[in-house]
């Protein structure tokens, strides 16, 4: 590691001696092995490093974490990492790569349901909550075809201007700006963006 990006410091100021590095979040100073150094240089100590992914696993819009617009990549997390945050980091790159996600039809779980290995993937189950969900209407799982929208709400749709999206095909609305939208959803606040 270099000493631009204020990673690498000595608390005594020689600059010949560089033993000591700094975390950018919490300015603490310790040694090499106890930090993490990004791509820029920037350094975290260990519980800052894992305060700050806990934050971007919550949030999909900030996953992965970052730094200086450069992903961290997980190799040079995995010194401080449990297996169980390992195992929710790696989760959370199948869901957000995941451009069909499904989730838990039951309001109150929502969590997400990654594609199954199998052949038949049209019904996934949940591992929180006994609910099964349709991967095709995103409803509790059924029999028979999938029941389509209320023609209440499509009318209102096509009255009020709503467009679907090209991608996840739920309506959405675009009251100002560029044919670009986000919106979130499910109960980490995740992001998604939409293609007109």
């Amino acid at each position: 590691m270099s000493g631009q990006g204020g990673g690498e410091d000595n608390p005594k100021g020689d600059p010949t001696t560089p033993t000591q590095y700094q975390c950018v979040v919490c300015r603490e100073y310790g040694p090499k092995e106890d930090r993490i150094g990004s791509r820029c240089s920037h350094c975290y100590c260990k519980d800052c490093l894992i305060h700050y992914l806990e934050r971007t696993l919550a949030q999909d819009f900030f996953f992965p974490p970052e730094c200086c617009g450069e992903p961290i990549p997980l190799t040079a997390m995995l010194i401080f990492l449990s297996p169980e945050l390992i195992e929710r980091y790696l989760e959370r790159v199948v869901e957000k790569n995941d451009r069909d996600r499904t989730y838990c039809a039951d309001p109150h779980c929502a969590r997400y349901l990654p594609p199954a290995r199998g052949l038949d993937d049209s019904v996934r189950s949940c591992k929180k909550c006994p609910t099964r969900t349709c991967t095709q209407c995103k409803a509790r799982s059924h029999d028979g075809a999938c029941v389509s929208h209320d023609s209440d709400v499509l009318q209102m749709a096509i009255d009020e201007g709503w467009k679907r999206c090209l991608e996840c095909r739920n309506l959405v609305e675009l009251t100002f700006g560029c044919n670009h939208i986000m919106y979130e959803h499910g109960p980490s606040v995740d992001s998604y963006e939409h293609t007109l």
